[in-house]
């Protein structure tokens, strides 16, 4: 399986938890397995790291975890830096990403300023005329969203960290080639 074909399995995975898990970070690794009450749970990034184990192609945190949270995932040596140009939140250079690529978001965490303040992640799905198509799970239920638009709202979302805003601090990426 070469590299596309790989970054497609993730993205199709991912579709089968769209609109089904319920958002939980203490029953986050129950995305593919049901818990007891018969219901599947994910957070942000249980959400996308169980994807890619469901897929075969597990990454871990720097602890050797397969199930890291963001913070884990902004600083793990196994996903790498996509050279993307950031400005006022938005991606000016899209044709960087590929799917399955990780974009992560600043939250609201004073403790988490040695990981840019890393608070969410989404997942780049699909790319179209410049703009991506994201999955992810906030609260309720992993959803899609258009890049551009979610990229913007997070930008003006207001943060005490000293960023000020919740936008777009990093894009990693998996799977390379």
């Amino acid at each position: 399986m070469n590299a596309v074909e790989k970054r497609r399995k993730v993205v199709k995975i991912y579709e089968t938890i769209l609109g089904r898990n319920h958002y939980s970070q203490i029953r986050r690794e129950f995305c593919y397995i049901p818990y007891r009450d018969g219901l599947f749970y994910s957070d942000c990034s249980s959400s996308i790291a169980l994807t890619y184990k469901q897929a075969g192609f597990p990454f871990h945190d720097n602890d050797g975890n397969d199930d890291p949270n963001t913070v884990g995932m902004y600083l793990s040596n196994e996903l790498h830096s996509v050279d993307v140009r950031i400005e006022k939140g938005l991606i000016r250079n899209p044709e960087a990403l590929l799917p399955g690529d990780m974009l992560i978001f600043a939250g609201n965490d004073l403790t988490r300023a040695g990981a840019g303040y890393a608070g969410h992640v989404e997942m780049v799905a699909r790319i179209i005329d410049g703009d991506a198509v994201l999955y992810g799970h906030g609260s309720g239920t992993p959803r899609a969203h258009a890049m551009n638009a979610y990229c913007r709202k997070r930008y003006y979302r207001k943060a005490i960290t000293e960023l000020g805003n919740q936008g777009l601090i990093k894009v990693v990426r998996f799977i390379q080639g």
